[in-house]
């Protein structure tokens, strides 16, 4: 479900996704990945896990930014809400202000501090946990970001 909104904000096709998860050396053949972009109730419907929805993520970021951009080493971390959160920042060049323009866009206003916790480490005491709400608002925000008119 991620990917597939992701795919769909940033108006992606098959064929240049498959080009992404390529990029963070991520294997994976278009009848997978139809799989994973299916509904639940869809016959054939395949999980995207983490690992490979980390490196999409990964991908993206080499894709947008560039190979000097991504120093992290992330492979054993867990893909957290949060951290889909970071990469989608840090892919798309987002900037504070365009973080609160896209929570916005999806009626979910979240203020500044607010925001500023969802990147915070985890051992920091104001540190907040990015739950499936605030994600999925994040996402609604991004197709509505990137697909609004510019002259309305």
């Amino acid at each position: 479900m991620i990917l597939f909104k992701i795919k769909n904000a940033l108006d992606l096709d098959n064929a240049m996704t498959l080009k992404i998860f390529g990029l963070a050396d991520v294997d994976i053949d278009e009848a997978h990945l139809e799989n994973i972009l299916k509904k639940h109730s869809q016959d054939g419907y395949a999980i995207c896990g983490y690992d490979k929805l980390g490196g999409f993520l990964d991908g993206l970021i080499l894709s947008k930014r560039g190979s000097g951009s991504h120093k992290d080493n992330e492979a054993e971390i867990e893909c957290t809400h949060n951290l889909i959160l970071k990469k989608l920042r840090i892919a798309l060049n987002l900037k504070e202000a365009d973080m609160l323009d896209i929570f916005a866009l999806s009626g979910h206003n979240i203020k500044k501090n607010e925001l500023s916790a969802l990147f915070r480490s985890e051992s920091s005491h104001r540190y907040k946990s990015c739950d499936d709400d605030t994600l999925h608002a994040f996402l609604a925000g991004l197709d509505a970001f990137y697909h609004r008119d510019p002259h309305p």
